[in-house]
């Protein structure tokens, strides 16, 4: 498991919510995973659809230089020690 992992995975959320979309609800961060990684999965809601979050995220992960895989349209896997 990552040091910090809770602090790392607030601030996991703080970015979400800051650089893609305001809606807790509109996206889910699991569990850290053996390896240090997290999935992070974007659902639809009334102000947007979980693929404009999806693309907004990415756009934001890439703008920050993260390093991250996506596994899907709406879900994404990268590595807690980031952030």
């Amino acid at each position: 498991m990552v040091h910090n992992s809770t602090a790392r995975s607030h601030s996991l959320n703080s970015f979400i919510l800051d650089e893609v979309i305001e809606n807790k609800q509109a996206f889910e961060v699991s569990d850290v995973k053996r390896d240090g990684s997290v999935f992070v999965r974007f659902r639809s809601v009334t102000e947007a659809c979980a693929t404009a979050c999806a693309k907004s995220f990415k756009e934001a992960l890439e703008n920050y230089g993260f390093n991250y895989t996506q596994t899907d349209d709406n879900k994404f896997r990268l590595p807690l020690e980031q952030f």
